[in-house]
């Protein structure tokens, strides 16, 4: 009896054992891989927004396990949009203020200045985008759009702003590339970037396929009233006179949502 119940503890500490012996890779690797999380946070600490977020992308990146990847990634964008200071925050809320009464040369003040204590918060530099857009800073906007896609890339708001920009600037082809690059990536469009896509599609067909693209889109698209503008490009006399009043109708009662600033640019 006494032998069967050795043999019994023998197989007990075996397995014990084997299983230590499998697990402890796993605990490693884990430890190894959520060190990455420490690390950002470490470098938080010192304000260093730039490292800590692409220590967290580079393991986001080499990871294949799912958890793991969320993990990272909730901490990625946590990082890359916290506030370090009061300072900071409150010029960001000021900033946000201009930008909502159209001030947008005020809006670029308050944001570099936010921006100076926050060093690339994305939430600040998304803002900025939108300001530079806004007073029609073009350059200034494409160096904001590239920092936060320095900073988070794996966030859409770089590719929602560069469509913008590419809008604002009329330049269709860019445009296009850009929202194709964005789907390869694995962006859904937005519904403002789906209208842009159709505008842009349009600019590359004869008259009248256009006009029947824009007409066809006018259900989908109601709410935007730039459609109205560009529909009225394809037609001539009283049908062109309507649509464009349609269009400055529309850019008058119609509350648009204040990152709409680029519709109804040449409304009367």
């Amino acid at each position: 009896m006494p032998e069967k119940i050795n043999k019994i503890k023998i197989l007990e500490r075996a397995t014990l054992f084997c299983v230590a012996l499998f697990l402890f890779p796993l605990l490693l690797n884990a430890q190894t891989r959520l060190r990455a999380v420490k690390e950002a946070e470490n470098l938080t600490l010192i304000q260093d927004r730039a490292q800590a977020c692409s220590t967290l992308l580079k393991a986001y990146t080499k990871t294949a396990n799912k958890a793991y990847k969320k993990i990272f990634k909730e901490k990625l964008f946590y990082f890359a949009s916290n506030f370090y200071s009061e300072k900071g925050f409150q010029l960001y809320l000021r900033g946000k203020e201009h930008f909502a009464k159209k001030n947008y040369s005020e809006a670029i003040d308050s944001f570099n200045e936010a921006d100076a204590y926050e060093k690339s918060n994305t939430e600040i530099l998304n803002f900025l985008t939108l300001s530079y857009l806004g007073a029609g800073k073009f350059s200034e906007a494409q160096s904001a759009i590239k920092t936060v896609k320095t900073i988070n890339p794996l966030s859409a708001a770089h590719h929602i702003n560069q469509s913008r920009l590419y809008y604002a600037q009329e330049e269709w082809g860019q445009l296009l590339e850009a929202l194709e690059a964005q789907q390869k990536e694995g962006f859904k469009a937005t519904q403002e970037q789906a209208f842009f896509k159709l505008v842009a599609q349009v600019k590359a067909l004869k008259a009248d396929a256009a006009l029947k693209q824009l007409e066809a889109g006018l259900s989908r698209f109601k709410k935007y009233p730039d459609i109205y503008y560009f529909i009225s490009e394809y037609l001539t006399g009283e049908k062109k006179d309507n649509a464009i009043k349609e269009y400055n109708q529309l850019c008058k009662k119609q509350n648009l949502r204040e990152k709409d600033f680029l519709l109804c640019k040449k409304a009367k």
